[in-house]
């Protein structure tokens, strides 16, 4: 409930403090005294727009707080601990204050917006939190209200059915619904993919198979075949190695001359004290090492007979790994992983197909589970139009139309229009005479007659809704006489339940006030400066008196303000 606003240096206020009370309130003064003013003030104060055109003339800055009492507000409560304003183990806050700063700095050439500083109980907030709480504390409707909008029809009904547990899951369900076909629609386009690149696939992967790249094998060549850079100096060597221990020309060989040796000691081994053995076995050991260098040397030899060969062969290998690199643009040495990569793709055609088939399961069950709560809800909402037609027809005849009906009618959408807010296409329709087709509020009643529908459904959703203020601007316009009065009846009524503020022209309504507050513009030389006053019952009934007559109070309008009042006691 709104306590209190206080105004600073706001377009024709200087100051102004406003205490507002339970039930309703009213405003009333000439047309241009500023009661608009009220209604900016407290909408820069929830979050609104700030201009710096609001500040009054010779200000820096204005200055607005609105004071809420939120003892019995638990989404306001919830609100305030997801921004972190108060914590769970604090004792709850009982009145919140939201204060909003426009000051004249920071404003650039050229553009109407000023620096704009947000608190919110003393702690600066952004704009947009203020408006966040705002939107659950208080509303402000007009004659031509968004209350109105065909956009609105759902959250009306909404509101009234009191589905919000069932609307979450619908949502919760729609997304649910909405990720599974994407993810569905992913991997149909990836099998697509793969399916054209199969055959594509499968000749490149042959080309590899054929080639058989190996991990690290491009560096392995250079380096044998820089080994190989060395080959001539090896085979001279080797081929000299040998002459040598073959023997040169008709010189014996190594061999033969050590075997030689040997045979001619050993004619007289055991003599010589031992000596001559002990030369044996020297010259055995010899001809043995002598034979096994020569078995190793010709090894050599055979080796380097085929050196040749072999490092034509590297050659050969090297041009076909370079080769396939460049067609497929990669390194010699990511050919294997490329090849994998291809096999991996190739085989995945199987799993695609598999994960498809899952995928699309996967989607028709989210469909289905949406579906089902989506139902539930339509059934909610035919079940909610038919109490609130009866509700709203209940309210018409005391707002003097006997002869309307009310119809609240729900159709559920084709499949490619569903939701997050489910099967359904919300209309309000209405008849406004006997024998007249039902057609959309919106486009059906004049301005008078959409003001009373609008309160009609207001007083409906009275114990429905969690909005605890209500302003009504001008709620009468376009009416008099009975209408109004039928207008102020309903809103006293609804004042039961919420605080009510009226913004009105007429003395019908305003005799229903509880509290009635006169706006009114003051002459101070070289300005004029709008305030606002609280008055007492006598006082009431001279304004409603001037609200009558005009500007000349008679005797015959305080009669009949006197009655006004006396009829309502």
């Amino acid at each position: 409930m709104l306590l209190s606003l206080s105004i600073k240096d706001l377009v024709l206020i200087d100051t102004l403090h406003l205490s507002v009370g339970p039930g309703l309130s009213v405003l009333t003064g000439e047309t241009g005294a500023g009661k608009s003013i009220l209604l900016d003030a407290l909408g820069l104060a929830l979050g609104m727009r700030g201009d710096v055109s609001l500040i009054r003339q010779g200000a820096e800055q204005a200055v607005v707080c609105a004071e809420f009492c939120i003892k019995d507000a638990p989404q306001v409560a919830q609100l305030l601990r997801e921004h972190g304003l108060t914590d769970e183990d604090q004792s709850p806050v009982s009145t919140l204050v939201f204060r909003r700063i426009l000051s004249r700095s920071g404003s650039s050439a050229g553009t109407s917006t000023g620096r704009s500083r947000a608190f919110m109980n003393d702690q600066m907030v952004s704009v947009g939190l203020l408006r966040l709480l705002g939107d659950v504390l208080l509303e402000i409707h007009g004659q031509f209200d968004r209350l109105l909008e065909p956009a609105s029809y759902r959250m009306v009904l909404d509101e009234f059915a009191k589905a919000e547990s069932l609307q979450e899951t619908v949502r919760q369900n729609f997304h649910a619904w909405q990720q599974a076909l994407t993810q569905w629609q992913e991997a149909e386009t990836h099998l697509t993919a793969l399916r054209q690149n199969e055959h594509f696939l499968k000749h490149q992967l042959e080309e590899l198979k054929k080639l058989s790249p190996r991990a690290g094998e491009e560096e392995t060549l250079l380096q044998e075949r820089n080994d190989l850079a060395h080959i001539g100096k090896l085979s001279e060597a080797v081929q000299d190695s040998a002459s040598h221990l073959q023997g040169h020309f008709q010189a014996p060989s190594v061999e033969s001359a050590l075997h030689a040796a040997t045979k001619s000691l050993q004619r007289l081994q055991g003599q010589g004290s031992g000596k001559v053995d002990a030369a044996i076995g020297a010259l055995e050991r010899a001809l043995t090492e002598v034979v096994e260098a020569k078995a190793q040397i010709q090894d050599m030899a055979d080796q380097l007979a085929d050196q040749p060969r072999r490092l034509q062969e590297i050659d050969e290998r090297l041009y076909a790994l370079r080769a396939a690199a460049r067609k497929y643009g990669v390194t010699g040495g990511e050919l294997g992983a490329l090849q994998q990569k291809w096999v991996d793709q190739l085989a995945s055609l199987d799993q695609a197909n598999d994960l498809l088939a899952a995928q699309a399961q996967t989607a028709a069950a989210a469909r289905a589970a949406y579906h089902e709560v989506a139902s539930d809800l339509h059934r909610c909402r035919v079940d909610a139009a038919q109490i609130l037609e009866q509700a709203v027809m209940a309210e018409l005849p005391t707002l003097m139309l006997p002869q309307a009906h009310f119809r609240v009618h729900v159709a559920e959408l084709p499949e490619a229009q569903w939701g997050e807010a489910g099967l359904d296409r919300i209309d309000f329709m209405v008849a406004m005479n006997k024998g007249q087709d039902f057609c959309s509020l919106s486009k059906s009643a004049s301005g008078g007659e959409l003001a009373r529908f609008m309160l009609a459904l207001k007083v409906a959703l009275t114990d429905r809704s969690a909005i605890p203020t209500i302003i009504f601007d001008e709620i009468d316009t376009g009416v008099g006489g009975a209408v109004a009065a039928a207008i102020g009846e309903r809103l006293a009524k609804l004042s039961a339940h919420v605080q009510v503020l009226a913004i009105t022209h007429s003395p019908q309504l305003a005799a229903y006030a509880k509290t009635h507050f006169l706006v009114f513009k003051e002459d101070q030389g070289t300005v004029m400066r709008t305030s606002v006053c609280s008055l007492d019952p006598e006082a009431s009934q001279d304004e409603l008196a001037r609200m009558l007559s005009g500007a000349e109070i008679t005797a015959e309008a305080r009669a009949a303000a006197q009655r006004l009042r006396s009829a309502l006691n």
